[in-house]
């Protein structure tokens, strides 16, 4: 019974290992792409430019946000079992769904952004009350100001924002169906699609460039999506149909909660940058926060696309759910903080090599928020459980509590930081900045806990000890590294506690997989 269950755990590990490799080694080419359209971009346009480039993200995310009803997660699930049945005639009428809904999602998303300059500044006017009554403080309304002076721009995106919800709801249906090498192909071909549509515009057009960069960007990876999705079924929608837009209520029902759970996240990311006032320290926060989420993020891409499936699967089995909840949690933590130990060590190098000189104040920040990442490798294994199990409400409600909340952070450690950290990194003050990457690393905290905790007591979700004895060495190897990285004429100990942690975690890794999978076998095969 022992040997079963041993070779049942090694399936799993195996699993896991494999999608994590597969989407793993396509970011690395992926992310090898992004250094070249973020070096290029931050030497043509600088923080300002890319603070810029924020701001119309900003914009048209807060409108899709309003506009997608949660399709391009709630589809997922009922795809995955309808794929499982084997019902091909059942999935296939399922897609025509949810493309219908994503097309009709695409227009409103498009109509809202067409008069986003009659409706934002009141919006904009309400989150600064609400900010107020918060936080004590009014958000700096440059991102109003930015509408009303080009309303032209505004309306422009209503092009980007057509296509995000379709460009989502594809993503869905290749999810659904368990195309995970299709959907590795598709990230580096949109990245390089990406570079290709936005470089040249930033240099011969500089920031009026930025927005048709976004839309020619966007579309580009939207159709990208629809030319592999459409192999497996062809694009057809009924947006007139009653019996089409009556069977997509259940899916719209069971969206809603993420859609408001996007909603408020965009509106807690706009309050952020209110704070912020200027395009330049909003493009230096964006850069600081890409660089840990969007590099070290590549660990979680297999997260969405495989894990969320087979936990989806296995949502009435208690048991099997914290099995699958545990080794997810393990190979992430695993794999997260070699390279977050990493990161830290050679920060003012990386952002040599990936931004301009300009950006290197944010090398404090981003050392300072690694402890986001780590707590998050934890944290968003268990944050899909009531997904998984169909309770989008309390899916919601955590949601709602962790943006509020890491608002708060983010302001009060930016204005302590302003006000009591005399940060200066190469002959530039950044106090505000390091004060930015605590406040994230303490909002990743409260996220950890509140979401452990509230799923332990509700769902019955438990850490394993063997969990929970690499996380707090993990921890441990990260702790040892992050202090010395942030003193000044340290090197001798930065560098030698810092490769002697990053051995020790790479060892654990190395070991454990060993121990509970064929990666070992594997790699020796290799050589």
């Amino acid at each position: 019974m022992n040997e079963k269950k041993q070779k049942n755990s090694n399936t799993t590990y195996d699993h896991v290992l494999k999608y994590t490799g597969i989407f793993g080694g396509v970011q690395v080419l992926k992310i090898l792409v992004n250094v070249c359209r973020n070096k290029l971009a931050s030497v043509i346009l600088g923080p300002v430019g890319l603070g810029l480039n924020a701001i119309n993200l900003s914009i048209s995310e807060l409108v899709n946000s309003f506009s997608n009803f949660g399709l391009s997660f709630s589809s997922v699930r009922n795809i995955s079992e309808l794929f499982e049945k084997g019902d091909n005639e059942a999935t296939s009428r399922y897609v025509r769904v949810i493309r219908t809904w994503s097309f009709l999602a695409a227009l409103l998303g498009a109509l809202l952004c067409c008069t986003l300059p009659i409706w934002l500044p009141a919006a904009f006017s309400l989150i600064s009350w609400v900010s107020f009554e918060l936080f004590g403080v009014v958000p700096d309304n440059e991102i109003v100001t930015h509408v009303q002076q080009h309303g032209l721009d505004a309306v422009m995106l209503s092009l980007m924002v057509f296509s995000l919800p379709i460009e989502a709801s594809e993503c869905s249906i290749l999810k659904g169906i368990r195309q995970l090498k299709c959907l590795s192909v598709i990230e580096v071909l949109a990245a390089l699609a990406t570079l290709v549509c936005t470089i040249p515009f930033y240099y011969m057009l500089g920031y009026r460039g930025i927005v048709l960069a976004l839309i020619l960007s966007t579309w580009s990876v939207a159709l990208i999506h629809l030319y592999f999705s459409t192999k497996f079924y062809k694009w057809r929608i009924s947006p007139f149909n009653k019996d089409v837009l009556r069977e997509g209520i259940g899916l719209i029902r069971l969206g809603v909660p993420y859609m408001l759970s996007g909603i408020v996240g965009a509106i807690s990311a706009f309050v952020v940058l209110g704070f912020l006032g200027s395009a330049g320290e909003i493009g230096l926060y964006k850069a600081g926060y890409g660089l840990m989420v969007t590099y070290a993020g590549m660990v979680f891409v297999a997260v969405e696309a495989d894990y969320f499936p087979r936990l989806s699967a296995a949502n009435a089995d208690y048991q099997r759910s914290n099995v699958i909840i545990n080794q997810q949690i393990d190979v992430c933590v695993l794999l997260m903080t070699p390279l977050l130990i990493l990161l830290s060590l050679f920060m003012p190098r990386i952002i040599h090599l990936l931004y301009a000189h300009d950006f290197i104040a944010i090398a404090p920040m981003s050392v300072c928020s690694v402890y986001y990442m780590f707590f998050k490798a934890v944290t968003l294994p268990v944050a899909y459980l009531p997904l998984a199990k169909g309770r989008s409400m309390t899916y919601l409600s955590m949601e709602f509590i962790y943006d509020v909340v890491y608002a708060v952070f983010i302001y009060w450690g930016y204005r302590l930081g302003n006000e009591y950290l005399d940060f200066v990194f190469d002959d530039m003050p950044c106090g505000g900045l390091v004060g930015m990457g605590i406040g994230l690393s303490a909002a990743g905290l409260f996220d950890l806990l509140l979401i452990c905790g509230t799923y332990s007591a509700t769902y019955g979700f438990r850490f394993k000890a063997r969990t929970l004895a690499l996380i707090t060495f993990e921890f441990i190897c990260l702790s040892s590294t992050v202090p010395f990285c942030l003193i000044g004429g340290m090197k001798w100990f930065k560098y030698g506690f810092g490769i002697l942690a990053l051995c020790l975690s790479c060892y654990l890794a190395f070991r454990f997989l060993s121990k509970y999978s064929q990666f070992a076998s594997r790699f020796r095969r290799k050589e």
